[in-house]
């Protein structure tokens, strides 16, 4: 699931039902007349600007199932034939991380994926030219994997480190493809276009980055 604005205002809403409650608790507790009536003029507002947001946070959920749909309808476009005949290793990371999106991209661009959790990669026969993408956690912090990780580049896998919006480990000092918006349609879609183009270096938005998305060579 992509982050959008709709879950920051869901997250005011919530805030403004516990400010709500703590007026109602605090009237409970002093019985004061005045306070009481500056306490039901507060209530009055804020219940004002909740129904304000609730049909924004309504007309935004619309919008994000458009665009959802829209998406859906052009990335095949975008994307196909670009990764054809490729095997693609997709690395499991946090048990929060959907691959769903990203795995139906790489497979719409004509990429063979297949999944492995840490142990399964740390076992895994991996050939040179295979693509190889992971989303940054703790497993990549250990000198063992970083050794590991930087004797496949140097057979000739093609390493790709993943990172959510809100996230912000570093990435780590090795030759790779390296998306620092992954949950987003930009991100993914930068994703499949520097596997196609063998692409290195920081790719998003974030400081550091040398660009958005990477070039895709004409007839990739």
């Amino acid at each position: 699931m992509h982050i959008t604005l709709r879950y920051h205002i869901a997250t005011i809403i919530g805030i403004l039902c516990s400010l709500v409650l703590g007026i109602l608790i605090g009237g409970a507790l002093f019985q004061d007349d005045r306070l009481v009536k500056e306490q039901g003029l507060m209530i009055e507002e804020l219940e004002g600007q909740f129904a304000e947001l609730k049909h924004a946070l309504g007309e935004l959920t619309e919008r994000e199932r458009t665009v959802n749909q829209g998406w859906d309808m052009v990335k095949g476009t975008l994307v196909g034939g670009l990764l054809q005949g490729e095997v693609v290793l997709l690395v499991s990371g946090p048990p929060e991380v959907n691959w769903a999106p990203i795995k139906g991209l790489l497979e719409a661009a004509g990429a063979q994926c297949r999944s492995v959790d840490w142990q399964g990669f740390g076992e895994a026969e991996i050939l040179p030219g295979t693509f190889v993408v992971m989303w940054l956690g703790s497993e990549l912090a250990s000198p063992e994997t970083a050794a590991h990780l930087q004797e496949l580049v140097d057979r000739g896998a093609h390493l790709a480190f993943l990172q959510g919006l809100k996230e912000k480990h570093s990435f780590p000092p090795i030759r790779a493809l390296c998306i620092d918006m992954a949950d987003t349609f930009l991100g993914e879609l930068a994703l499949v276009f520097g596997l196609a183009g063998r692409a290195a270096g920081h790719y998003g938005i974030k400081a550091g980055a040398i660009s958005i998305i990477p070039e895709v060579a004409a007839g990739s």
